[in-house]
């Protein structure tokens, strides 16, 4: 019995010591995941009795975008953006237990595996080799870069009404489109709590009133990864993963 209980209390510190280091010891540029005070692409605003923030990245031209895939690789998302050069990084689609794409997922062209019908994950990110990228509900024909994800959020500027059976307060990252061809990365998390965030029952009208804070104008939005297996690094945010994530996108210079 004494040794359970030692083991117990091990474990427990190990616990207090890995909390310490990833979220409370998070106060410099490099691991923080909460800038302060919130920069030019940083909003906090009251949602359901809690403090959301919202963090966003613009990208402006299509060709700086890769996808890439860490289904088994399993490399750390700040290890992944120092090793591939991004200049930001967001985490991408989700996977199964067998640790493979849920849907489709296309990387520089090479399809890794093919879309699949689902009322969940029921859209489509495509940045083509030509023409305007899109969030649509149709798999691509071809692309460059094709990610199943979803649910979808917004399409052709109206907000989608959702209801999710066993939902669950979390992280969100969400990528949408604005105009034609300027793609948005966002992320949405409780400022106190970085792992928590809106349940995603919630996720349009929390996007809506992003909208309203920022002046931003989504055509289209499609939920992606988020939760323990999320992350999220620009200049001003730095959210690393608590599981691994199963791909990522890659901002380059």
């Amino acid at each position: 019995m004494v040794r359970v209980f030692l083991i117990l209390g091990i474990v427990v510190v190990l616990l207090l010591v890995y909390w310490q280091v990833v979220w409370r010891g998070a106060s410099d540029t490099t691991n923080s995941p909460t800038p302060n005070p919130p920069s030019e692409n940083v909003v906090e605003f009251e949602w359901q009795g809690a403090v959301l923030r919202a963090a966003w990245i613009r990208v402006d031209s299509p060709s700086s975008l890769v996808l890439y895939p860490n289904f088994t690789q399993r490399v750390s998302a700040q290890a992944a953006k120092e090793d591939k050069g991004c200049r930001m990084l967001v985490s991408g689609g989700f996977y199964t237990k067998e640790n493979t794409p849920i849907g489709l997922f296309v990387s520089e062209g090479e399809k890794m595996a093919d879309f699949r019908k689902s009322a969940l994950f029921n859209g489509f990110f495509t940045v083509p080799y030509e023409g305007n990228v899109s969030v649509s509900v149709e798999p691509p024909k071809e692309a460059r870069v094709a990610l199943q994800g979803g649910p979808v959020l917004i399409k052709d500027g109206e907000i989608h009404e959702l209801a999710i059976r066993n939902d669950e307060p979390a992280r969100r990252i969400v990528v949408g489109i604005e105009d034609t061809d300027k793609i948005i990365f966002i992320t949405l998390f409780d400022k106190s709590a970085p792992l928590r965030g809106p349940y995603l029952e919630e996720l349009p009208q929390v996007i809506t009133r992003v909208q309203e804070i920022t002046g931003m104008r989504l055509n289209d939005a499609l939920n992606l990864d988020g939760g323990s297996a999320s992350a999220f690094y620009t200049q001003d945010t730095a959210l690393p993963e608590f599981a691994p994530v199963g791909s990522y996108f890659c901002v380059r210079e």
